[in-house]
């Protein structure tokens, strides 16, 4: 909760849906930047799954989407974290989307504050 407030004090809002049917396995996660500089986006590390499509920067008062989902045949779904800058903040989102209840709990994890 302290996250989530913390990004909409700054103009930011996150949004994200997790669907999961048969062997499709996958999660959207949309960015809006309600600010006046540029949201960066500088990593994304994967312990699990593949990129569907990888994050982009943002520009003010644009948004955008990245999505992740699990390899084919993979044993597992996806798990991974996704690092942005906001002037001179950071912005991790970590998500676990497991293939089946069985392997874990979907997972949505929000940090905000300065490198280092």
């Amino acid at each position: 909760a302290l996250a989530a407030a913390t990004a909409a004090q700054v103009g930011l809002q996150l949004t994200g849906s997790v669907l999961g049917g048969g062997s499709n396995v996958r999660g959207s996660f949309f960015i809006s930047n309600f600010t006046q500089v540029r949201i960066s986006s500088h990593s994304v590390d994967l312990i699990h799954g593949e990129i569907a499509f990888a994050p982009l920067d943002i520009d003010p008062a644009q948004q955008m989407q990245f999505g992740v989902r699990k390899t084919n045949w993979g044993f597992y779904g996806s798990k991974g974290a996704a690092v942005f800058e906001i002037a001179d903040r950071v912005l991790f989102i970590f998500w676990q989307i497991p293939l089946t209840s069985a392997g874990g709990t979907n997972e949505l994890a929000i940090a905000f504050g300065r490198p280092g």
